[in-house]
């Protein structure tokens, strides 16, 4: 029995070192991340990136931290807590978030330290954040289930697939919706108040107040203008 017990303790010792080193990993290199900014790495010709410079050490252990970083989240986005998902991405993630932010469960976020959300934002379960060259949800944005926001792509001209100059930040206005299943790529502009319908690709910025759906997005109506309202923060519980 003392034997059992003695083990019991290690394992429970040696678990809360790793998790100990996990957060201070996390947090250290999305810090630093963080006060960095949003670099991208440069070839000879100027060019973004390059498939040949790939396979030295450095890199490696780059994309070994930002995989770990991106399954660690997706780890968090399972914890049945909203206070404790908010709590993991602002101070270990580095994620600027306001104040009455929702984030449901299931989410994942790729570069959270360049990601903004401002005040009253409701984010819905499944959405999928990529912060890579900067993205910016205003004041009392909805985004419903499973909302896909890309700030990187593949170039499919570039010889080694990269993204080239296809990449860019993504602003998404104050009290815009994003409805479920939509999609918004790299340097697209969200107006405020705008609406994106269920199953839409915004492939171009969407003016302020449209309403736009389809594949690609086109405007197909005009929303009201006089917008009042402000998410309080209020949430499912364990969702």
């Amino acid at each position: 029995m003392e034997i059992f017990l003695t083990i019991l303790i290690i394992i429970f010792i040696l678990y809360i070192i790793f998790c100990i080193l996990n957060l201070s990993v996390c947090f250290l290199y999305c810090r630093a991340k963080k006060k960095r900014g949003i670099v991208k790495p440069e070839s000879k010709n100027g060019e973004a990136g390059n498939g040949q410079k790939r396979k030295g050490i450095v890199w490696k252990i780059k994309q070994l931290l930002n995989g770990w970083i991106m399954y660690s989240i997706v780890r968090v986005g399972k914890v049945p807590c909203q206070k404790y998902r908010l709590f993991m991405l602002r101070h270990i993630y580095q994620m600027s978030i306001g104040k009455n932010v929702v984030i449901y469960g299931g989410c994942r976020f790729r570069a959270p330290w360049n990601i903004s959300i401002g005040k009253g934002t409701i984010i819905g379960d499944g959405c999928s954040l990529d912060g890579r060259n900067g993205l910016v949800l205003g004041e009392n944005v909805n985004l419903s289930t499973d909302v896909y926001i890309y700030t990187e792509q593949h170039d499919i001209n570039d010889p080694y697939f990269e993204s080239g100059n296809s990449g860019g930040s993504v602003l998404v206005g104050d009290r815009a919706w994003l409805s479920s299943r939509t999609t918004v790529l790299p340097k697209v502009q969200v107006g405020e108040g705008a609406v994106l319908a269920s199953g839409a690709l915004a492939s171009k910025s969407l003016e302020a107040y449209g309403v736009y759906g389809g594949v690609p997005a086109k405007k197909i109506g005009e929303r009201s203008h006089d917008l009042r309202y402000e998410f309080d923060g209020s949430f499912l519980p364990f969702y």
